[in-house]
């Protein structure tokens, strides 16, 4: 009668239910058969496509059984939940003040059926109404906190969900969904958790020892979006990855990435991604910590062999995927200082295909150079140890640029340099980095040699392609 088309009558019968709810505080203690039967008929009506005071008034009923009965009401969550998560973006149906009152009631001892409650969260996960989708991932983000192990029994449905929204329209959501997933990753339980799943061989799997399981398979899955969305990789790729070095910390997040990279065989998109990578290695503030890890590698502060070690291994470990894009491995170099290497490996420029997108990157690199963040670097070049393999590596870059602003750039650099420390001799570096470059070294050869077969095949058969045509 809520609907009539009489005025009237929707008034009369508005102020009846009201009086009828009033007589009903004062005998909390009904029959629960009873109360059973007007929660099912107060959902029906608030899921209804019917009229909006239909629908308000079946809710405004459901908050005040909730109020009335407080914890005991629980066991109707997922029904409770069937009605409220599609109103959300409604202000005027007052949902959210049920769902925040409910989610407070939601503890570890808590007497719910979590299968019922976990099926409705994830048929919502993806409704057309942000305020929904968001509040799905609060509600799976408060049952973690609350009861994690009865959780993790469904994460075999859970996860693969909260992996698809990464692609989401919204940043609100994907930021909250990368929260929500680097919880999952940083937990303890693992169970549910197959490597094997994921075909990587001892040698990868003995890499990212230490890792979590769901670290590894989110990075994973990460990838293959990346690889089947280029839009996705594109348009939030850079969002993605800096959000999840806030969360999860971006030595664990890069040695997970460019370990899972190195066994990728698809070359293209592997260089693409180390390109992404290393605009953020060399940019982004969440990568600060990272990126004085590396550069400890040539610094006596470097005292607890452990840490140092592990240094080592980070480096090593994006250097092998870094091999992909010769002038990003360039850069790696000179960020963390190794520029003895760096020019060994500006000697080797010249069996690189100059494309349009190696002189973008060598752009790029110049304009770091010039940036605060590598303010240390443009000091080593007053440093009779640094300056003469620096100045090689600048000079290298140089000779392979166009005369742009970047050469113009890089051409006042070199000129800046005093003539006095140019003609020092090298002294012998004291610390023992002890990163071997010489198998370093023939992996990127072997690596450059292999994307030059690849680039030749591949427009062999462009060629092909179009002679048939």
């Amino acid at each position: 009668m809520l609907g009539d088309s009489q005025p009237g009558v929707r008034d009369a019968t508005e102020t009846v239910l009201g009086q009828f709810l009033e007589r009903m505080h004062e005998q909390k203690d009904g029959d629960k058969a009873e109360l059973n039967d007007m929660i099912n008929v107060l959902i029906v009506h608030a899921c209804a496509e019917g009229s909006t005071l239909t629908r308000m008034t079946a809710l405004i009923w459901l908050n005040h059984f909730l109020k009335m009965h407080d914890v005991g009401l629980l066991q109707y969550l997922s029904s409770f939940l069937t009605a409220v998560l599609p109103c959300l973006n409604d202000s005027q149906l007052k949902a959210k003040e049920i769902n925040t009152h409910l989610m407070e009631l939601l503890s570890e001892n808590a007497d719910i059926e979590y299968d019922a409650v976990i099926k409705v969260l994830l048929k919502h996960i993806k409704h057309e109404f942000r305020d929904t989708r968001m509040a799905v991932l609060n509600w799976i983000s408060r049952m973690y906190i609350t009861a994690p192990v009865k959780l993790f029994s469904y994460m075999d449905r859970v996860f693969p969900l909260l992996l698809s929204l990464l692609s989401d329209t919204c940043d609100d959501v994907l930021l909250l969904d990368l929260q929500l997933l680097s919880d999952i990753c940083e937990g303890k339980n693992t169970g549910g958790v197959e490597l094997q799943e994921l075909n990587l061989d001892e040698d990868t799997l003995k890499q990212l020892s230490g890792i979590s399981p769901y670290l590894v398979k989110f990075t994973s899955s990460l990838l293959a979006m990346f690889r089947s969305d280029t839009d996705l990789l594109n348009d939030r790729g850079v969002l993605i990855v800096r959000q999840l070095c806030m969360l999860l910390g971006s030595g664990s997040i890069y040695r997970c990435l460019s370990v899972l990279l190195l066994k990728d065989s698809d070359t293209e998109f592997v260089s693409q991604m180390v390109a992404l990578l290393n605009g953020i290695l060399l940019t982004s503030n969440e990568l600060f910590e990272l990126r004085k890890q590396l550069r400890t590698l040539e610094s006596e502060a470097s005292l607890f062999p452990a840490f140092r070690i592990a240094c080592i291994n980070l480096f090593e470990s994006l250097y092998r995927t870094w091999a992909f894009q010769p002038i990003a491995l360039l850069g790696l170099c000179v960020l963390s200082q190794n520029y003895e290497h760096a020019s060994v490996l500006a000697r080797h420029l010249w069996k690189v295909d100059v494309t349009v997108d190696v002189l973008v990157e060598i752009d790029r690199l110049v304009q770091l150079i010039e940036s605060p963040i590598l303010s240390y670097v443009r000091l080593d070049l007053l440093d009779a140890k640094h300056q003469r393999p620096l100045t090689t590596v600048l000079s290298a870059l140089l000779m392979i640029l166009p005369q742009t602003d970047a050469f113009n750039t890089l051409h006042k650099r070199i000129q800046c340099i005093p003539s006095v420390v140019v003609h020092e001799e090298k002294k012998q570096n004291q610390l023992n980095t002890k990163v071997d470059f010489k198998p370093l070294l023939q992996h990127f050869l072997r690596t450059l040699e292999h994307q030059q077969k690849c680039l030749g095949k591949k427009h062999r058969q462009m060629l092909l392609t179009e002679r048939r045509k």
